[in-house]
């Protein structure tokens, strides 16, 4: 504590332009510590965002690799998604009274 009221006497100018030069860094700059505050929160969100994308990414490469693994699965996904059908074969499309398909979507 003593060294810092002897710098502050002996050297005031430096001494002001040192405190004034960390008060700038730490809350003016572009760079300042309330701005990397902000940039971590945003960081910690993206980051969060990026391993749900990456979790719904395995989930599909999932679904994608037992729908097109067989033939069989492959004209199931087809006759059920897109209303797909053989021929001399006949569909029916149950709907509700808004013209909607009953069947829900998976998601």
């Amino acid at each position: 504590m003593e060294s810092i009221k002897y710098f502050f006497r002996t050297y005031p100018y430096y001494a002001w332009i040192t405190v004034g030069f960390i008060v700038y860094v730490a809350f003016i700059d572009s760079g300042s510590l309330l701005i990397q505050y902000k940039n971590q929160q945003k960081l910690a969100e993206i980051q969060a965002e990026k391993q749900e994308f990456e979790l719904k990414t395995l989930k599909l490469k999932r679904e994608r690799k037992e729908i097109f693994g067989t033939m069989e699965a492959t004209e199931a996904f087809a006759r059920e998604k897109y209303l797909m059908k053989r021929p001399q074969e006949t569909v029916f499309v149950i709907v509700d009274e808004n013209d909607q398909s009953i069947e829900k979507v998976k998601e």
